[in-house]
């Protein structure tokens, strides 16, 4: 049998105390973040919504909205392929009676 290797939150402190592994963390959290707030501006909504997902609890309920929730951008090419079906259909009826 292996042994069981338990990290405590004083051991996860004392190692984030260390100026290059806080930097590394901190680096990583920073590139998680940007990314998250650069797919919600993307999806149509406000770039600041990533930052909630550095929340933890808060970056589930998010998650769900990005993998199931109605995008203000895809409403909106929706309904610009609407109107530019409208109008093509619109420049065919004109073209024939020209």
């Amino acid at each position: 049998m292996e042994p069981t290797v338990t990290i405590t939150w004083d051991q996860t402190v004392q190692w984030l105390s260390d100026p290059v592994h806080a930097g590394i963390a901190s680096g990583l959290v920073l590139v998680y973040v940007v990314g998250c707030c650069s797919i919600f501006a993307r999806a149509g909504w406000s770039w600041a919504l990533g930052l909630l997902m550095a929340v933890p609890g808060v970056n589930l309920a998010m998650f769900l909205l990005l993998s199931f929730g109605s995008w203000p951008a895809r409403r909106e090419l929706y309904r610009l392929r609407r109107l530019d079906h409208a109008v093509s259909k619109a420049e065919r009826r004109y073209s024939r009676a020209a």
